[in-house]
C-alpha cells in the first residue's frame, strides 16, 4: 500500500478488469522529479549534485527554477542510433507541476568568472590547428594584424574563453 493520487483511470463502472489491463494510475505528485536522455558525448561532462535551471512552458521560459542532478543510469538507451543515459533531476522550488508537463534544462557543467571570452567565430583555425584572432591595429582606418590566441573552455552563446595572446580592450575584427 502506498499514499499517492489517482491520475488517471481507465476502467468504467460495471466493467470487467482483465489480468494485464492497466485499470489506473497512482502516482505521487507531491515528490515529483524530471528525466531527460543526455547522449554519450554530454553526458561525461555531467556529475551528479550538478545544478540545474528549469523552465516549463507552462510557466513561460521567464520563469527559472532550480534542480540538481540526482542519478545517471549506469545502462545505456539507443535513441535513434544515438548512445543516451537517462538522468534524473529533482525540482527545488515546485511550482504548480502535474505529471507530463514539458521541461527544459540547462545543466551547469563548469563555471569561471573573471575571464576574458570572445566570440567563437572571431578565432581562426588553420589547418596546423594554430588558432589566430584578428586584433585591430589601427581603429580610424580598422586595419588589423593576425595575432595567436590560446583557447580555453567554450561558454553558452558562441563564446571561447581566451587565456593568452589578447587583453582586456582588445579590439578584435
Amino acid at each position: 500500500p502506498t499514499a499517492g493520487t489517482i491520475t488517471k483511470t481507465d476502467i468504467k463502472l460495471g466493467e470487467l478488469a482483465q489480468a494485464s489491463k492497466e485499470i489506473m494510475v497512482l502516482q505521487d505528485v507531491d515528490n515529483l522529479y524530471l528525466e531527460a536522455n543526455i547522449n554519450e558525448v554530454n553526458v561525461a561532462n555531467i556529475n551528479i549534485e550538478a545544478p540545474v535551471e528549469l523552465t516549463f512552458d507552462a510557466f513561460g521560459a521567464e520563469n527559472i527554477f532550480g534542480g540538481k542532478i540526482l542519478k545517471i543510469d549506469p545502462a545505456s538507451t539507443l535513441i535513434s542510433g544515438v548512445v543516451n543515459y537517462k538522468v534524473t533531476v529533482s525540482i527545488d522550488s515546485s511550482p504548480t507541476l502535474r505529471p507530463g508537463m514539458t521541461a527544459n534544462m540547462t545543466i551547469l557543467v563548469r563555471e569561471k568568472s573573471g575571464i576574458l571570452m570572445i566570440p567563437t567565430r572571431a578565432i581562426i583555425t588553420d589547418k596546423a590547428g594554430k588558432k589566430t584572432a584578428r586584433l585591430i591595429t589601427n581603429p580610424k582606418i580598422k586595419t588589423y594584424k593576425e595575432t595567436e590566441v590560446a583557447a580555453g573552455m567554450e561558454g553558452d552563446g558562441g563564446l571561447t574563453e581566451i587565456t593568452a595572446g589578447l587583453k582586456e580592450n582588445d579590439e578584435i575584427v
